[in-house]
């Protein structure tokens, strides 16, 4: 009878808490910025070091993407890993407060960034799931994640891949990039991973930690793929100084 009495609480437990148990989960794959391995405009040493996310430009600087999240009332920092084999050197886990929505973000050494743009398009088509453990639960991440995106360089300036992976289920992953020029860079090969782009730009940028607050909190509370963008643009113009005109006009929507 013990089975009976078990299935009739999980037809009692309502389809909404249901729901809550798994949150959405974003994954986040960081490029550091690398004077020496990549083809940028040289930064100065202490922020164009890749293969120290402490100080780096996108990371640990103070509008890279670890300091700037962790610095959000609306996030809260779960769990930091910092013990992984190269190319990944750090692993932050975030947890949107309003929403629940989880955000996973890795620091990829800079002279792995062809790997770091591999792995993205693999997650962006499905592949390379991953369970990642923060405040003892377990979340779906890497090609599990409702929404992947890309920070850093756009290392598809300065190289081509070999091929991209094809999707391994029905499912349309969202994604944003922020890269210089990433709708001319990364469109095609994002809608042939059977992928949706969400928000990409259309001429150089900086690629710092506000403008992806802006993108996750505006997904993560249900926001209109237009709205994300004029939020990703007020961000940008608020801390680049620069005008909503040029700043609606750098980041695309599908």
């Amino acid at each position: 009878m013990l089975w009976r009495f078990l299935l009739l609480l999980v037809l009692l437990v309502p389809p909404c808490v249901q729901a809550e148990q798994q949150p959405r989960v974003i994954h986040v794959v960081v490029a550091l910025c690398d004077n020496a391995n990549q083809g940028i405009v040289k930064v100065p040493e202490g922020i164009g070091n890749g293969q120290d996310p402490s100080s780096n430009l996108y990371w640990g600087a103070m509008y890279g993407v670890k300091t700037f999240m962790s610095k959000q009332p609306d996030f809260r920092r779960m769990k930091t890993v910092n013990d992984f084999d190269k190319p990944v050197l750090e692993r932050l886990v975030f947890r949107h407060v309003p929403s629940g929505t989880i955000v996973v973000a890795d620091a990829y050494d800079g002279a792995y960034i062809r790997h770091a743009t591999r792995d993205f398009f693999s997650f962006a088509a499905g592949r390379q799931k991953m369970m990642v453990r923060a405040d003892g639960r377990t979340y779906a991440a890497g090609g599990a994640a409702q929404l992947v995106v890309y920070v850093g360089h756009n290392g598809l300036m300065d190289f081509s891949l070999d091929h991209v992976p094809s999707a391994v289920d029905g499912k349309k992953r969202e994604i944003a990039v922020f890269a210089c020029k990433s709708k001319q860079y990364f469109e095609n090969s994002i809608r042939a991973v059977g992928a949706e782009p969400l928000v990409l730009t259309t001429h150089y940028m900086a690629p710092e930690g506000y403008v992806l607050h802006a993108l996750v909190s505006g997904w993560a509370q249900g926001d209109a793929p237009v709205e994300i963008r004029e939020q990703v643009a007020r961000a940008y113009a608020k801390y680049q100084k620069c005008g909503m005109k040029g700043a609606r006009a750098l980041f695309a929507v599908h």
